[in-house]
């Protein structure tokens, strides 16, 4: 177990390359100008070429990491595999490595690149001109802070403190979780340390890590619904995965406004585990804004809130067991691409979305709603499962709406 003074000494850095704005060469957008709303082109990602360059958890590769390169790759590859000194033979290694085609030197994945090199530089010289930064620091991997733990991951901006701390707590005491992994995209209601010291002081976590994550996520599908422009969370998780968590028991992937339910009181972690390929996904359904208490934002809790409607369904979740992942699966932010889940180990998890542990930063989706006898009906399993908490479900009482 990590002390809280380890805990405290942990620090995550990134080694990020921008292209050079003066060189005038930029990513181009994928979505048709026909298609993006309005604030597509503020939203997108035109600059970043990698958010991060580290050594593979078995410290032979080099692994740079970003967005898709698109019409970058001509310039950006040659160089960078110029300044580690890339060969031939290495580029064949690479491609046994990834199990890619013959000649391809990129892996281009669902809004997302990789590079692996084979290469002992821990820091490279940049040609001049053509990025921002002249120097490129190789970072070390760090799987072994969560080697061998039940991690939770996610992505947060603004969320509350106590949003995030009743969130762990969850699943520490549902699951067994006893390691977060958080990264943090630009909040600016606290710093990374205030939610690290949330998070660590939770019993039952020995293991934390809040990675400051600043890169644009990108524009949403809009009204088109199209969905290609996204790249901060894509790379958020594929950074998790090869750097942080190659070694780690299990993995979940839910948000701070997402619980996981699952029958006869398994443990989430131990259901991927058990599980024929290592993989669950499961969906749930919407938890209402309905409550008896007409709550301000900071106030509103999970437990607050239990009340569902007939509807859609929330898209869904996944955990995952890391060792049991191809090389060419990518993690995704509702499935792992290449990989098909355990559909019996699946059908024993849930998720509940909750509509009120929620910042608006997307869309309006906090509104206080009275609670109507025609529409709300009471989730009982997931009143059961709120009751981790001292005071247990609090708001709306079964004798309240019938």
């Amino acid at each position: 177990m990590w002390s809280e003074e380890e805990l405290g000494a942990i620090v995550c850095q990134l080694s990020p390359l921008e292209l050079e704005p003066a060189r005038g060469l930029a990513r181009l957008a994928p979505r048709p100008a026909a298609q993006q709303q309005a604030d597509y082109q503020d939203e997108f990602d035109a600059s970043t070429v990698l958010y991060d360059a580290f050594r593979s958890f078995d410290g032979d590769w080099v692994v740079l990491l970003g967005p898709p390169l698109c019409n970058l790759e001509p310039a950006v590859v040659p160089a960078l595999l110029s300044a580690f000194g890339g060969k031939s033979s290495a580029m064949a290694g690479l491609r046994r490595r990834l199990g890619i085609p013959g000649g391809t030197q990129v892996l281009s994945a669902d809004r997302h690149t990789q590079l692996w090199i084979k290469s002992e530089c821990d820091q490279v010289e940049l040609p001049a001109g053509l990025f921002k930064q002249q120097l490129l620091q190789v970072r070390s991997n760090s799987h072994a802070l969560f080697q061998g733990k039940n991690v939770i991951v996610t992505m947060s901006r603004n969320n509350e403190l106590a949003w995030i701390g009743d969130w762990v707590r969850f699943h520490v005491e549902t699951h067994g979780c006893n390691a977060v992994l958080l990264y943090d995209n630009a909040s600016t209601n606290c710093r990374g340390a205030e939610i690290k010291d949330q998070i660590v002081s939770v019993r039952g976590i020995d293991a934390a890590l809040v990675v400051d994550w600043p890169f644009k996520l990108g524009p949403g599908g809009g009204p088109h619904w199209v969905w290609d422009s996204d790249f901060g969370q894509y790379g958020m998780l594929e950074h998790a995965r090869h750097r942080y968590l190659p070694t780690a028991s299990a993995v979940l992937n839910v948000d701070i406004d997402e619980l996981v339910l699952t029958t006869a009181g398994s443990s989430i972690f131990d259901l991927a585990r058990r599980s024929d390929v290592g993989y669950v996904r499961f969906a749930g359904r919407w938890v209402e804004n309905a409550t008896s208490l007409m709550l301000n934002p900071p106030a509103r809790r999970h437990k607050h809130y239990f009340y569902y409607r007939d509807g859609p369904t929330a898209l869904p979740k996944w955990a995952v067991v890391p060792a049991r992942c191809p090389p060419h699966a990518q993690w995704r932010v509702h499935d792992i691409a290449a990989m098909q889940p355990d559909v019996v180990a699946s059908a024993a998890a849930t998720l509940r979305h909750f509509k009120a542990i929620n910042t608006n930063w997307k869309d309006e989706r906090w509104k206080p709603e009275a609670l109507d006898p025609a529409h709300h009906r009471i989730d009982e399993a997931l009143v059961a499962a709120l009751r981790i908490f001292e005071d247990g479900p609090t708001g709306a009482r079964r004798g309240q709406i019938t």
